[in-house]
């Protein structure tokens, strides 16, 4: 058995972009490295999904950093099994074609992968089941979610498509939020030990809610960060699965944060104590910072659990 680990953080980089019937922002480790590296920069082994087109790029960047703390699984991501029912959904809606992005249609309107979003849950089992690090926590962190538009600067938010400047990242930058401990202190305050982060403003109730669930709407879960115990990601992963069944057979075509909602909703016993009433942070001066109320609840403030 390989050596085993309390944590471990599952990810994923495919760089499919809204010109593809698969959708998606065209996103690789090029464009991601400066705040992907916040990701490594946790000291937790991590597990990247990706695919051949890539893996030359992941495992250049690895040696640049000396990073040796992670384990690449190719996964082909047209494989997964309810694919074709999302390229169906969403050639119904008139967002693609045969070919690609329907004929004047915005690339915006097709700029998320849906088929990575709902098989977040299983990249995670699939770590899980293969025992990758042997951990005893397991959680999924978007690749990206470390940015300065969402992060100050002076606390480690990058910039995405930048070279990397080793004084931007720990130890050198000791006001950091990414460095380790990071996931241990959140997951310290989580109920059940299982993160999962609460956006009160931006967000309603989905359109399928009524016909789906037997339990009214507690609030909207995002899915940049979320994970906890083995023994429960498994039960949720049972539960998610069941939902997005239910919904793509009712012919909605939903992302992963309404489901994980779901399960807030009807499972998740308690209220999580992260929560966050807007993605801006509230440093004017700082680059993407905005001036507001210096008691809003900013994402990046859940983050602050190093003190």
């Amino acid at each position: 058995m390989s050596e085993s680990h309390e944590h471990v953080l599952v990810t994923a980089i495919y760089g499919y972009n809204s010109y593809e019937r698969i959708g998606g922002r065209g996103y690789n480790i090029r464009y991601y490295q400066a705040a992907f590296l916040n990701v490594m920069k946790l000291g937790l082994p991590v597990v990247i999904y990706t695919d051949k087109s890539e893996t030359d790029n992941l495992v250049r960047f690895m040696e640049e950093h000396n990073i040796t703390n992670y384990h690449l699984e190719i996964f082909d991501l047209t494989t997964v099994p309810f694919m074709d029912r999302i390229l169906e959904l969403k050639e119904q809606a008139g967002l693609i074609d045969k070919d690609g992005l329907a004929s004047g249609v915005s690339p915006v309107a097709n700029d998320r992968n849906h088929t990575l979003c709902l098989y977040k849950p299983s990249f995670v089992k699939n770590a899980i089941d293969k025992n990758i690090f042997n951990g005893k926590n397991y959680y999924w962190v978007d690749a990206g979610v470390f940015h300065h538009g969402m992060f100050p600067p002076s606390m480690g938010g990058m910039e995405y498509y930048v070279a990397v400047d080793a004084q931007n990242y720990w130890p050198h930058l000791t006001t950091t939020l990414f460095r380790p401990g990071l996931v241990e202190n959140l997951q310290k305050k989580a109920p059940n030990n299982f993160i999962l982060l609460h956006a009160l403003q931006g967000h309603g109730t989905p359109d399928w809610w009524t016909d789906v669930m037997n339990v009214p709407f507690k609030g909207w879960i995002v899915a940049g960060l979320f994970g906890g115990p083995k023994e429960t990601f498994l039960e949720f992963y049972e539960y998610f699965e069941t939902v997005r069944k239910k919904v793509l057979d009712l012919g909605r075509l939903a992302l992963e944060e309404p489901i994980i909602s779901a399960y807030y909703a009807e499972l998740y016993n308690q209220d999580t104590p992260f929560k966050f009433e807007t993605w801006y942070h509230d440093i004017p001066e700082e680059r993407c910072g905005v001036s507001m109320d210096p008691g809003t609840k900013c994402f990046y403030k859940i983050f602050k659990v190093h003190d």
